[in-house]
């Protein structure tokens, strides 16, 4: 089984047609998202239609949790917003503050959890170098083989053989580069398939595979 991964789509419509259109090219039986369909982009309430639309598990990101703050603040203070983000409607403000914080799923006899940050907080940062005590508290809150991650902007794949494997897809809006790997800017989701736990990365303009930072921890 092929899972689609998403994340950080930041109101990028197009960015969210163009990654659609891979992942279905690529097989993908299922799609996730890991949050953060809004702000910074235009494209708002299209993007909450879209996701709405194809019916695609989505939890709550940072940015969806303060849509409602954040239409307020630039309402009041349009210079402020520096971006040009579109001001949410209504009834795109209460589908994304209705989000969960965390999905679980199984496929293929293999356990799933999404979440944006981490499985305990919407804002946390998770990176490849991070501790193996921290990634093994990630396993332990979210007590499945794979948990799904977004926030970051860096595509990953954190495998630890005695505990799971975590991913990010990078994002949808703009992948982040990073001192351990420059090749990272540019924009991706990711492909997890199930049952082995194969994770391929692609660019969601060309389709091509792309780089991951992949760290196996044995502790």
């Amino acid at each position: 089984m092929k899972i689609g991964l998403i994340s950080d789509i930041h109101a990028d419509l197009e960015g969210l047609e163009l990654a659609l259109k891979v992942l279905r090219d690529k097989g993908a039986d299922t799609i996730l998202c890991a949050g953060d369909l809004v702000d910074r982009g235009t494209d708002g309430d299209a993007v909450v239609q879209r996701i709405v639309d194809e019916k695609i598990p989505t939890v709550q990101g940072n940015h969806d949790w303060m849509a409602r703050l954040n239409r307020e603040y630039y309402e009041k203070s349009p210079e402020r917003n520096v971006t040009g983000a579109s001001l949410l409607s209504a009834a795109a403000i209460e589908f994304l503050t209705a989000l969960p914080r965390t999905l679980k799923f199984e496929f293929e006899k293999r356990k799933v959890l999404v979440a944006h940050g981490s499985p305990s907080s919407i804002d946390e940062y998770i990176y490849h170098t991070a501790t193996p005590p921290l990634f093994k508290r990630i396993f332990r809150d979210a007590k499945t083989h794979y948990v799904i991650l977004g926030h970051t902007h860096i595509p990953m794949v954190v495998h630890m053989p005695k505990w799971g494997t975590i991913i990010n897809p990078g994002s949808i809006y703009q992948n982040y580069p990073t001192p351990q790997n420059t090749n990272l800017d540019g924009r991706s989701c990711a492909i997890l398939e199930l049952p082995y736990g194969e994770v391929t990365h692609y660019n969601i303009i060309t389709g091509e595979i792309v780089p991951a930072l992949r760290r196996t921890v044995t502790a």
